[in-house]
């Protein structure tokens, strides 16, 4: 028949409510037809065979593929691609002397222009050069140069690899960004820093200044106090010089307030000095300046009672009588306090040396409670890091993870961080069917056979965290017309696993049914499939032989075998259920099924 569609492809959208998806082209099998769903974030996936329905298989009109069978409709969001993948495989054997039919020509140029038009859909979506730059070469080094580098254009705008690893330059800007992310906290800490110590810069000088200020009148008022406490002394001498020697006594109080006096000045400087170190220690001017304030009221309060002393013993000279006992308000005799009598302050008739009262006073200051707390101060550089503390306790067993493939192709699989083990379950494709045969003039017809499991394989694997393992799923074998099955391929897991796949069935012979394929091998400790079933044999003509039921595999099970005269839909072999099964033979002149692709799944 004439080919006249151009295309090979067709992509739907879905809407929540479509589960039959048309087609306007000619796909000649279902082994040939291939359906992918792209999710809404952009991820494509293959659809297992299994999992959907094709109607209108070869014919110039197309059909229609049903998806999905029982799960809901898909989503809004979701697109459905079907496109056709010719086989590239010429099948057909023009025997010479044999009959010449035109179908069976026309047949073999309508499957090149469908290879030829799948392949052109594919040209249509590389990445192309402009046809007017013929100067452009895109051949790449070999993989051992072109190993963890970055696709880029040179100088002469051809495609080569990059010098550098695009693995260390993407660390190296992480990094940049990294430290740059810390310069700015850095920075942003300073400021804030800064900020913090001009304020208490600003704080500590206003409380400076308050200091000083009450040191100065602390200073005026200790001066004064000096002033009036030498004229009382000056005054003490005068009196103490008319009354002789009783006035011996009242001379030494004199001099000894004169001596208190000074000592009240010196308070006096020691407050200026203490004013000039308040923007450092504010709260001590303040103290020293008190105390100054309380030493020159006391000398004053000395002066003035060596002066009323003075004047009594003057008084008592003049009246030839012995001076009175002194007391808070009569002039006389009065005995001198110890120090701890003046510090205790409790008895009223005797007095107080300069000595014993500065004694007094500094006790008394010292006895004082302390202040208020002043301001925190700036904090300091970070110290050394402490010592570990102990481990924690183990936290519970998260779930296994499981990695699952199986559609035909090569995976790179990488350990996870921490994996140090895995349990690997793997099986080969199956063989395909052999194709039945059928001789008019002969009236014969013989059965194909049915193509070997592929063989299967579970195994408890080392390994190492962060270690990057090849896989390969081997793909079904293929079906066949007046051909033998094709062999099953292998499947693979790095240099630790390997599960050959079946092998494929013979097609029928003029004097016999097809041989079954051979069951799959692999590796030590690897279950081999089962062999696919033998064809059957019928001369001379008059029944339709039993096609052969294919090998099993250990993940899945046989194609059916039909028997002599059983009805099915047409000759051809019917495929096996489950991964690494063989495809089943052909009856009359039909195609031998391909094989069910092989399988591995990785659990952690």
């Amino acid at each position: 028949m004439t080919l006249t569609a151009t295309t090979s492809k067709i992509t739907h959208s879905a809407n929540g409510v479509t589960t039959v998806w048309p087609f306007a082209f000619r796909i000649p099998t279902s082994a040939e037809a291939e359906v992918l769903v792209t999710s809404p974030d952009g991820v494509t996936t293959r659809v297992d065979p299994l999992d959907y329905t094709v109607t209108g298989l070869d014919r110039p009109e197309g059909g229609s593929v049903t998806l999905p069978l029982n799960d809901p409709p898909l989503a809004a969001g979701h697109t459905v691609t079907i496109r056709r993948k010719t086989a590239l495989t010429q099948t057909t054997d023009l025997v010479t002397g044999a009959a010449f039919y035109a179908e069976d020509v026309e047949a073999v140029f309508d499957r090149h222009t469908m290879v030829d038009q799948d392949q052109q859909e594919q040209l249509d979506r590389a990445l192309q050069v402009p046809v007017s730059d013929s100067a452009a070469q895109g051949i790449l080094p070999v993989a051992s140069l072109r190993a963890n580098k970055a696709l880029v254009f040179d100088a002469t705008g051809n495609v080569t690899v990059s010098v550098d690893d695009y693995q260390d330059q993407a660390s190296q800007v992480a990094a940049s960004a990294a430290a740059a992310h810390r310069s700015e906290q850095n920075a942003e800490a300073s400021a804030a820093l800064a900020l913090t110590l001009k304020q208490n810069t600003e704080a500590s000088a206003t409380l400076a200044l308050t200091a000083q200020g009450a040191a100065s009148i602390a200073e005026t008022k200790a001066l004064a106090a000096a002033t009036a406490a030498r004229a009382s002394e000056q005054a003490a001498a005068a009196d103490a010089a008319k009354v002789g020697p009783w006035a011996e006594e009242v001379w030494q109080i004199a001099v000894e307030a004169s001596t208190y006096a000074l000592t009240a000045e010196t308070y006096g400087h020691q407050a200026v000095g203490a004013a000039h170190s308040a923007t450092a220690a504010a709260t001590t001017a303040q103290e020293a300046a008190g105390r100054a304030s309380t030493a020159a009221a006391q000398a004053g309060t000395s002066a003035t009672q060596a002066a009323v002393s003075a004047a009594a013993a003057e008084q008592a000279l003049r009246e030839g009588e012995p001076p009175p006992a002194a007391s808070e308000t009569v002039a006389g005799v009065v005995e001198l306090a110890t120090s701890v009598e003046a510090l205790a302050g409790v008895d009223t008739g005797k007095a107080v040396t300069p000595v014993g009262l500065k004694a007094a006073v500094e006790a008394r200051i010292t006895a004082l409670p302390a202040g208020p707390q002043g301001e925190r101060g700036i904090q300091g550089q970070l110290g050394p890091q402490g010592v570990p503390g102990p481990k924690g306790e183990k936290g519970e067993k998260g779930d296994l993870g499981v990695s699952l493939f199986t559609r035909p192709g090569d995976y790179i699989f990488t350990v996870p961080a921490g994996v140090w083990a895995l349990f690997v379950s793997a099986c080969g494709g199956g063989g395909g069917g052999g194709s039945g045969y059928g001789n008019w003039g002969d009236t014969v017809t013989s059965g194909g056979a049915g193509g070997g499991a592929g063989s299967a394989r579970e195994k408890v694997v080392g390994v190492t965290p962060g270690e990057t393992i090849a896989i390969t799923v081997g793909a079904g074998g293929t079906g066949a017309w007046q051909r033998d099955g094709g062999t099953g391929g292998t499947t693979v897991f790095g240099p630790y696993l390997a599960c050959n796949g079946g092998g494929g069935g013979k097609c029928g012979g003029a004097t016999t049914g097809g041989a079954g394929g051979a069951g799959g091998t692999g590796s030590t400790g690897v279950s081999a499939g089962s062999a696919g079933g033998a064809g059957s044999y019928s001369k001379p003509w008059g029944s339709t032989p039993a096609t052969a039921a294919s090998g099993t595999c250990q993940f899945g099970l046989p194609a059916q075998a039909y028997a002599a005269g059983a009805s099915r839909p047409t000759n051809n072999g019917v495929p096996g259920q489950g991964h690494g099964s063989g495809g089943g033979g052909g009856a009359f002149v039909g195609d031998g099924c391909p094989g069910q692709p092989g399988y591995l799944k990785i659990e952690v």
